[in-house]
């Protein structure tokens, strides 16, 4: 797996910012793929920030791909992905 993303200097309420993970079957047969996300978001020195002010939650991740599933916390691959 692997992810592209580059963290805004400026960041506003409301902002979207793309993130892309990309997964890849680097064997010799076709294989299912899962994925675990874990939501933390930490500043620029290195510390943990919150989610959640005064019972708001401050950021979030949508994850929109149609190809993957949520199910028991991890994101399933709907197809299999070929060899290679």
């Amino acid at each position: 797996m692997s992810e592209t993303f580059e963290s805004p200097t400026n960041w506003t309420p409301c902002d979207k910012t793309e993130k892309i993970v990309t997964v890849k079957n680097t064997g010799n047969i076709a294989a299912n793929a899962r994925i675990k996300m874990n939501e933390s978001w930490v500043s620029a020195d290195g510390s943990e920030l919150s989610l959640v002010k005064d019972g708001v939650k401050l950021a979030s991740i949508e994850f929109s791909n149609e190809e993957w599933e949520l199910r028991d916390g991890y994101y399933y691959l709907k197809n299999s992905l070929g060899a290679g």
